[in-house]
This record gives structure tokens, sequence and C-alpha cells, in this order.
């Protein structure tokens, strides 16, 4: 079973102390990272580059460097005899770079150190590799950490985890890549029929690194520069044709996050000379909820939202009449939320959601106030927004509306503090007959 994340918070502080364990788990939610502190092994090796007490890094891609710079020459335990000893940190991660790229792109599973046929379903042997670039200093660096060895095979090695050999595997094929024809022939073999099969989605985002491949890569497969790549450390220009590439693929497919959607840090699309970019995808009849909900959480917490209030404001309540969908919604509230509860009238904003009357508006009041922090609200306005959201109060919409479920009561009432209960309790028992349908 792979670890909670609560597990992984109390492993890792039993090295790193608690506050500082919290920071790193948090951090890699945030990165769009949490299958990497599921496995002991990989949450073992990137707490490491938290151990020194520094920031942790701004993006992906400075992450796994970080991380492989420390696992290179760090020997497993299975391959103490390794002559890492022979190789400095260059050759090393060539190596490794080529391991990867080799498995990642034949879907094998193993490198093999021991003589047999090359045509063994799922193996790929370290012979085989010698005449690429850094491929004879396979034998040797599978004695690091960031191999591990089969536990009844000693002499087959794979990398720790995916997302590392698409890392260092997209590492090497830039580096060895010497033109801008290979580069094109390059992105040829690895598309098909102007997409990008599962199995090197991740390969290819880690491309995007290198400037040569990432108009290429942004252009075929921007949701996958998001999920598998690094879309934090994106140049303005690079940020522009992300925006612009994610807008044509929802024209060809609405639903593109379908597989996923979990939230990705973008902060390369937060670029201050991208707001009008952003404002206008934001605000257009043709965006969908896919786009408009990757970006409302892309922008969250950013300086850009600043500049978006009036917007963000507009999604949460309605445009001229024109309701969003309730993801929209909710995704605007927290990213107004992000500024801070002062920096917003969350009374008036609730008010409004209230005498709207909806399902929608009804459940977000209860999600938000939530979120916001029940001390900015009046125990009356707790109990009005909970009776309006079971109709029990005449509003606009609700006498039209069936009455709504008591899913999103559950979950309010393990959040609301002891001391409110009480006094929503009261207000409930004293609210007048007359209100009550």
């Amino acid at each position: 079973m792979p670890f909670s994340k609560g597990d992984a918070v109390r492993f890792l502080a039993l090295a790193l102390g608690s506050e500082r364990a919290n920071e790193v788990i948090s951090y890699l939610d945030a990165k769009g990272l949490p299958e990497l502190y599921g496995n002991p092994l990989t949450l073992d090796l990137f707490a490491s580059v938290g151990a020194d007490g520094q920031p942790l890094p701004e993006t992906r891609a400075e992450l796994l460097r970080r991380a492989t710079e420390l696992m290179w020459h760090e020997q497993n335990n299975r391959h103490d005899k390794a002559p890492l000893a022979n190789l400095d940190q260059d050759a090393a991660l060539t190596a490794a770079g080529a391991v990867s790229a080799v498995l990642v792109l034949t879907g094998s599973d193993v490198l093999s150190l021991q003589p047999g046929s090359s045509t063994e379903p799922f193996k790929t042997r370290a012979a085989d590799l010698g005449s690429l670039p850094g491929g004879a200093n396979a034998r040797a660096v599978v004695g690091s950490r960031l191999f591990i060895a089969g536990s009844d095979a000693p002499n087959q090695f794979k990398l720790i985890h995916r997302s590392v050999a698409e890392y260092l595997g997209a590492r090497w094929l830039a580096r060895v890549v010497t033109d801008d024809q290979t580069v094109d022939r390059m992105l040829a073999m690895i598309t098909f029929d102007k997409g990008v099969p599962a199995s090197l989605r991740g390969i290819h985002a880690w491309l995007a690194q290198d400037n040569r491949f990432a108009p290429g890569v942004i252009a075929t497969d921007p949701y996958g520069v998001l999920r598998y790549g690094d879309a934090d450390g994106l140049t303005v220009e690079q940020g522009r044709l992300l925006l612009h590439a994610l807008r044509s693929r929802q024209k060809s497919n609405p639903f593109f996050r379908a597989e996923d959607y979990g939230r990705h840090s973008a902060k390369g699309l937060t670029h201050q000379a991208l707001l009008e970019d952003v404002r206008e995808i934001l605000i257009a009849n043709d965006t969908g909820v896919h786009l408009r909900t990757l970006l409302l959480e892309a922008i969250r917490g950013s300086k850009l939202a600043l500049e978006l209030v009036d917007e963000l404001r507009g999604i949460l309540l309605g445009i001229d009449g024109r309701l969003f969908e309730y993801s929209e919604r909710y995704q605007a509230g927290l990213a107004l939320i992000s500024f801070g509860s002062s920096a917003i009238d969350w009374v008036d904003v609730t008010d409004q959601l209230v005498h709207e009357g909806s399902k929608d508006s009804t459940r977000l009041v209860l999600e938000l106030m939530v979120d916001v922090g029940f001390n900015v609200f009046e125990p009356e306005r707790i109990c009005r927004a909970i009776l309006t959201h079971l109709g029990f109060v005449a509003s606009i919409a609700s006498s039209v509306n069936a009455r709504a479920g008591i899913g999103t009561l559950y979950s309010l009432a393990r959040q609301i503090p002891d001391t409110y209960v009480g006094l929503v309790l009261d207000e409930l028992v004293l609210c007048p007959a007359n209100n009550w349908h």
C-alpha cells in the first residue's frame, strides 16, 4: 500500500522534524507530485533535498535536478561494488539518462547486466547500450540510488521512479541532439497521429525544458507539459504559447482534463505580461469548464490574480445574468480567498449567493464559509445559508428547485467550530416560522 499524506509526514518527521516534514509534503502536493511521497524509497530520496534547511526548489525541474545530483553518487544496498568512484557527476547522469531514455522509449521494464538474448521481452541488456553516448557507463551507474535491483533478480535494475526516468531520459535526448533537423526527427519519432502515446507523454513533456524542443512539445501536448513536465519555469513566450495551445486543445477536446482533474502547478502562466491573455480566456464565451478551472487553479495565490478581482467576482456571482458551472465558481472563490479574508467583503458575497437561492449558489456559500473561516460570519447568516440550501427559505430560485441533498451539510458539520455549533442551533430554533416554506 502506498503512503498516505499522513504516513508520509510521519515518515519524514523522523529525519526532518514535524514542521519541515509537513512543508516538504505540502510542497510535493503543490507541485502536483503526490505520487513521489507514496513510495518510501522516493520519499527518502526527495527528503534529502529538504534536509539542509534551504528553501525548496521553485520548479519541478529544479527539484529533480537537485535530487538526481544527490542520488547519483550514493550507492544502493545491493550493488556496493559498482565503480561509481570512476565517474564524475556529468558522466554518471549522462549514463543514467541513456539508460532511462532506452527503458522509456522501448517500454522495457529493467536493465539486465546478464548476457542473454537481445530480443528477450521487456528487458534491455547493458551490453547493448555501449554505442550510445554515456551508455558504456551503464553498469557503473546502476550502483547508485537512482536505481533499484530486483529482489529476486539482483542483476536486473530499474529507475527508482518513472518520473525520474522521464526527466533524465529527456535530459539525455536533448543533449545528444545537435541540430534543428534532428529535433524535428526526434519529435516525429515519439508522436503518432498528431498526438503522443500515453507511455511517452512524460519524456515528451520534459523535452520542453530545452528551448529547441519547447515550441513543438507545447503545441503537440500542452496538458502533458502541465501534468508530467514543468510549467513553472516557462518563459513569457512559452507561457503564451501554452495558453493558446490549451485553448486550441479544448476546441478539439473540451474534456481534455477528464483523465486527470488534479491541480498542477503552472507559474509559467502567471507572468504579468500574460494578464490580458488570461483575462480574455477566463471570460470568453467559448472557454470550456476544463480550461477555465485550470486557469483559475493556476492563478490562485499569484500576483496576476490581484489584477483579475473583477473577473473572479464575475465568475463567482455571474456576469450580466450569465452563471458559470459550480466548479468554475468554486475555483474563482478559492482564488479570491487566496488574497486573505480581509481583502474581499465575504459577508456581501455570501449574501448575494444566498439571495440567488440555487442549489449551486447555496452549496457555494457553505463551502466558502468553511474556506474563508466561520469567524467572518454571524451565526444568523450561517443558519440562513443552511436553511436556504435545504430549500426551507423563500428565495429567487429555491421555489423552482428541488431541495438539495445533505452531503454538503455533512462536511459542514465536521468543519464548523464547536463554539459555533450551539449558536447556529439557537438561530435555527429562533428562525421565524414565516421564513419557512
